[in-house]
């Protein structure tokens, strides 16, 4: 009998400060990890935090980079809720002084610049994030 692993509380330090954080958490079957990831996911959504998660199972045959790519597409469902708060344009998204709208324009911008010419080769494993850069 195993048990999960991550290193969480390092994280959540790091988070809690304004930097961003990635946790992996590994280990056997059965042995806790998505009531771990679940645990972290309402702690990171009530600090007012954005959750990604994915999971990789071996015995379904799935893809290479299939969690990765589910954890961006949710990731990316969440960047876009903040910007369909307010879709009157980004001149007013500014002046709302809505602190979602602004988190939304300032990650739109970030990853915009981030993905430069590579948007086509990442929309076929993300879609959602064609959708957030266009926004």
């Amino acid at each position: 009998s195993g048990s999960a692993s991550s290193s969480s509380s390092s994280s959540k330090a790091g988070a809690n400060v304004g930097h961003p954080s990635l946790v992996l958490i590994g280990g056997q079957s059965g042995c806790g990890k998505s009531a771990l990831a679940n645990h972290t996911k309402g702690h990171v959504r009530r600090t007012g935090g954005l959750y990604a998660s994915g999971k990789f199972d071996f015995t379904h045959g799935a893809e290479p980079y299939t969690a990765f790519a589910r954890a961006f597409e949710g990731l990316c469902e969440d960047i876009l809720a903040m910007g369909e708060k307010n879709k009157k344009g980004d001149d007013h998204l500014r002046r709302c002084g809505s602190s979602s709208a602004a988190a939304f324009l300032k990650m739109r911008d970030a990853i915009r610049e981030a993905v430069g010419s590579e948007l086509a080769v990442l929309n076929e494993v993300i879609p959602n994030l064609s959708r957030i850069v266009a926004g």
